[in-house]
């Protein structure tokens, strides 16, 4: 599918419109830690019959980085500081993929992202059992991993259920594997760098900065780099953790890649059981497709 502005635009609304959700539960329900669970595999399942569809790169890693510094400052934020955030992100990202939208395409014809939407919705149910049951299991184990995390009561938790989202929001078992793998060593990578701001002492600003890059190399780097990108993703969560606890500390580090680990192993764990126990689940063509397009690339 042709990348126009159309599509960029559409997914950058959808991403604004996931954020905006987050901070209304946030607000509304004063807490927000009960609906996560249920919200993550919500969007598992939403964001893999989307891809499914419309093969449109939807930005879910950008809305996982957001998601940590959303939950970082549930408590503390108004609902005015809600509604300034919101804004400012849905500004950031707009404006971001319209200008990478005019640099690379000059296509606003029949080939517009809303036409291939239509065309791709009117594809066959039938056609794509395997992978709408594969996307149904994967919701299911990440709610199962949800609320084994949710007993640890605090943001190591959030941070195995994020981690095992998105390694599991892949297309196939040997997929999951490769970016299970590749993100244990994007963590460990996200912890060098971290360590290195520690020992410079980053302050208020550095951490700021270092959260916008880190979300811009991300967004960029997703999912082909995706050593990389899982790297700039942990240095979000630990930017945005810090921030809200007022400093940067070792034990910060140490506890996301650890728990990073945490949740990558336990995607590629379930996915193998789940292999085991429903044959076949992985059996089809959807990894060969994948890679044939980013050769071509």
């Amino acid at each position: 599918m042709e990348k126009t502005i159309k599509y960029r635009m559409l997914s950058s609304f959808l991403t604004c419109a996931f954020l905006c959700a987050i901070c209304l539960l946030g607000v509304l329900s004063k807490d927000v830690m009960i609906l996560i669970p249920f919200l993550y595999a919500g969007i598992n399942f939403v964001s893999y019959i989307f891809w499914m569809k419309t093969e449109m790169a939807f930005p879910f890693y950008f809305h996982i980085g957001m998601t940590y510094l959303i939950l970082s400052n549930t408590e503390s934020l108004s609902v005015y500081e809600w509604l300034i955030l919101w804004c400012g992100i849905t500004v950031i990202i707009v404006v971001t993929f319209l200008l990478i939208g005019v640099k690379k395409h000059e296509s606003f014809g029949k080939d517009s992202a809303i036409n291939m939407i239509i065309k791709k919705y009117k594809t066959s149910i039938h056609n794509n059992q395997l992978r709408i049951k594969r996307a149904a299991m994967h919701s299911i184990v990440l709610f199962i991993i949800s609320w084994s995390e949710y007993l640890v009561h605090d943001y190591k938790g959030f941070w195995i259920m994020i981690s095992a989202g998105a390694v599991m929001i892949g297309e196939d078992y040997g997929k999951i594997q490769t970016r299970g793998l590749r993100r244990i060593v994007g963590a460990f990578l996200g912890f060098a760098i971290g360590g290195v701001l520690l020992i410079l002492g980053a302050g208020k600003i550095a951490l700021i900065s270092c959260y916008i890059i880190a979300l811009i190399i991300s967004c960029f780097a997703m999912p082909k780099k995706y050593i990389l990108g899982s790297a700039c993703i942990g240095l979000e969560a630990v930017s945005g953790n810090a921030l809200a606890e007022g400093t940067l500390s070792s034990a910060l580090i140490v506890e996301r890649l650890i728990w990073t680990i945490v949740g990558a192993a336990l995607a590629i764990g379930f996915c193998v059981i789940c292999d085991k126990i429903i044959k076949n689940i992985y059996e089809d063509k959807s990894r060969d497709k994948i890679i044939a397009r980013y050769d071509k690339k």
